[in-house]
């Protein structure tokens, strides 16, 4: 498939921000001359020079391109652009995600709004923030024009390429070098604040136990 040539724009700006992490000890001014020339022609794959930044940059991980992921800790990369949902609100999708069960790295290019304060957004979101919108295959959140995600989603963002390339994820949570820890909590749980330990359990009919404290109504048994 052709690249679309509003895409190009985008694709142009990941070369300049990110081509110099993807030649890594390969680079040289005429290497990245080269990169940009062939981005404002539609003929380069800025996913893969993301991908490889992203390897270069990583201090515990390394390409490992299999299905279902890019790295070899399960996680997978992933560029997206802005979607203009009115004068204030923009929205970013972020598709094929079917097959994934690792954290997703997103990089979003935030050339569709106007006078932002970023050129990119940073998003580092672990397998249990999005596995409910995986039959979907789409994953879509807000941001703003300074830059910011906003909404459910606002708690993944991280500060920098950098930062995005050395969060090490778990199922359900993310840490960053510094030792930060950002931990995803089911909000279809009640009374999130409550110590598993500390709910009641009872016995319902099946073959399995069920907490008193959760609504079990919103899934298929």
């Amino acid at each position: 498939m052709a690249t679309k040539d509003t895409d190009i724009p985008g694709d142009i700006r990941v070369v300049k921000e990110f081509g110099k992490y993807h030649l890594g000890q390969r680079y040289t001014p005429e290497r990245m001359a080269f990169l940009e020339e062939e981005a404002a022609t539609g003929s380069i794959q800025t996913s893969t020079i993301i991908e490889n930044g992203l390897a270069y940059l990583s201090n515990h991980m390394a390409k490992d391109a299999d299905d279902g992921r890019d790295f070899d800790d399960g996680s997978d990369a992933k560029k997206s652009s802005i979607r203009n949902e009115s004068t204030s609100a923009y929205r970013t999708d972020v598709n094929n995600i079917k097959n994934k069960d690792g954290g997703l790295r997103i990089v979003t290019d935030t050339t569709g709004i106007p006078n932002c304060l970023v050129p990119f957004v940073y998003t580092a979101m672990p397998h249990a923030a999005y596995e409910h919108l995986q039959v979907a295959d789409s994953l879509k959140f807000a941001i703003d024009t300074d830059g910011k995600v906003t909404g459910k989603y606002a708690k993944w963002q991280v500060a920098s390429f950098k930062e995005l390339a050395n969060v090490k994820f778990t199922r359900d949570s993310t840490e960053l070098s510094s030792g930060v820890k950002t931990v995803y909590t089911d909000p279809r749980v009640e009374d999130q604040s409550t110590k598993l330990q500390d709910r009641p359990i009872v016995q319902k009919p099946g073959n399995f136990i069920r907490s008193a404290n959760f609504n079990y109504d919103l899934f298929q048994f």
